[in-house]
């Protein structure tokens, strides 16, 4: 049977690894990598070179996507098993690798890994498993096999694991594939570790409720940071990273029903004490987030925005009621409206006159459609409605004309335009009030969903996210200029459609 010698330029390929690197790596002359990927010398089953080059390939830095790519690659040419480990993985390279016809490797393919185990504890309902990618491999097998939408509990004591490549990819994936939903507890020493990469890593899946958080305060400092993963039902894995140190993540995994039973028991426990990241919904959220809103312009302290459309508070009190009257209000509705208007944007222009910062995020992909159709659906939240709305040519210039007033008149009111609108954000609006709250408001699935939040972790997290994408737009120091030059520019644009 003659083997496919592709094999090798394959992976060398894909990695970028040139010939006189591998050739360097196992003491031989670059040639002697050409004449193997030319098929014009074979590597045999016992090779001396085969073992060294599988591990010399292992030990590149690998994401999870590359693990993913080699599991296929070894199972379309028929290598059995789940490759749980790093030395699963390079004894199935090694078998991928052979091009010596004469060699028989059918056993080999079908074969259990022989010694696999050697340096790990098993015994029966317990395995102790050592590095981050062994460790990410067996969890990825553990989720795959369970039912779609099942739920899985997490306890964080730390975000090295988290918020690591491999257990991100992981985590992200199989919600994606398998639709696994996840309670998470932040288990914080105490209120002054605020885990924002953590936040920021999930900010997506947290907004969505796909994750769902808890935050629960404990009065000692640990030694190592722990995370655990509770499969209900089926298994519990502990990692544990040692503080300042070199040595890698440690794993125990554990089937022990007994013990399986405890820990989901004693997490909802703990849970049931702790404080949810985002208030519960109830029948006055709605109300709450109003007022709450309304007090966002109101207070002292900088204001930050994610708004997936225009705000009308910009506008002209005469362009509101413009607005007004286009929506057909008249009478008693009409003056309160009107009123109601009126009262935050006094409050919001005292503030900005006193010096408060407010920043705001808008997307530039809002401004390309306003300008090709004339018009945009918004957010009714600062239009006194509910739902969604939509504006005409003559009121989107009004708040376009509102935004550039603000520019140009107080220096403490900054916009941003960006082309890459935070996933999380999108069909949301998002108010971020230093040490106060955050408020998000947003549409899914043709429903309204009010989420509000005064947990400190969660603003400083949030606050975090906003910072790193408000100073990635300061178009090289020159941010309210260039902001000012673009709204000109599509208020032009715009104008054609009147």
């Amino acid at each position: 049977m003659r083997r496919n010698s592709e094999n090798l330029r394959t992976v060398l390929e894909r990695f970028e690894i040139k010939n006189k690197t591998v050739a360097a790596a196992l003491n031989v002359h670059p040639s002697m990598i050409t004449r193997w990927m030319n098929h014009e010398r074979l590597l045999g089953v016992n090779s001396k070179y085969l073992e060294p080059l599988a591990d010399y390939i292992f030990s590149r830095k690998l994401t999870a996507e590359d693990m993913e790519w080699f599991k296929k690659r070894f199972h379309e040419y028929g290598i059995k098993g789940e490759l749980l480990s790093v030395a699963e993985m390079k004894r199935a390279l090694r078998i991928w690798l052979v091009t010596d016809p004469n060699d028989d490797i059918s056993g080999l393919l079908n074969s259990p890994l022989a010694g696999a185990n050697q340096n790990r504890i098993y015994s029966g309902d317990y395995m102790a498993i050592a590095g981050i990618t062994d460790i990410t491999l067996r969890l990825s097998s553990l989720l795959a096999k369970l039912e779609q939408g099942a739920l899985v509990y997490m306890r964080l004591s730390g975000e090295s694991v988290a918020t690591c490549d491999s257990f991100v990819h992981l985590i992200k994936s199989s919600m994606d594939t398998f639709g696994i939903r996840f309670r998470v507890l932040l288990s914080l020493s105490n209120k002054n570790i605020q885990p924002s990469k953590t936040l920021i890593t999930y900010i997506t899946q947290i907004v969505n409720q796909d994750i769902e958080v808890s935050v629960a305060y404990e009065d000692t400092v640990p030694f190592a940071e722990e995370t655990m993963v509770i499969i209900p039902g089926r298994c519990v894995m502990t990692i544990t990273i040692l503080a300042d140190s070199s040595a890698p993540p440690a794993a125990l995994l554990i089937k022990e029903k007994t013990y399986v039973h405890d820990a989901g028991r004693n997490f909802i426990e703990t849970i049931a004490r702790s404080q949810p990241l985002f208030d519960l919904p109830g029948q006055s959220t709605s109300r709450r987030f109003q007022s709450m809103s309304k007090e966002s312009y109101e207070q002292g302290g900088g204001l930050s925005i994610i708004r997936d459309g225009f705000s009308p508070l910009y506008m002209s009190a005469g362009g509101f009621e413009h607005f007004l009257v286009a929506q057909g209000y008249e009478g008693e509705v009409f003056e309160w409206r009107l009123n109601e208007f009126c009262e935050r944007k006094e409050a919001m222009d005292g503030n900005l006159k006193y010096g408060m910062p407010l920043r705001e995020l808008i997307p530039l992909p809002l401004l390309d459609a306003v300008a090709e159709k004339g018009s945009c659906v918004m957010f009714g939240e600062d239009l006194l409605e509910i739902g969604e709305v939509r504006i005409n040519t003559s009121i989107c210039l009004e708040m376009l004309e509102g935004y550039m007033h603000y520019l140009t008149v107080f220096p403490n009111f900054s916009i941003r335009v960006t082309n890459t609108f935070p996933l999380a954000f999108r069909h949301a609006h998002c108010l971020i009030k230093e040490d106060r709250h955050v408020l998000i408001k947003r549409r899914r699935d043709d429903t309204e969903s009010c989420l509000i939040s005064q947990q400190p972790v969660l603003l400083q997290g949030i606050s975090g996210f906003f910072d790193d994408i408000w100073e990635g737009l300061n178009y090289m120091n020159r941010g309210g200029e260039a902001t000012l030059y673009m709204l000109k520019r599509y208020y032009g644009e715009i104008g054609r459609h009147s």
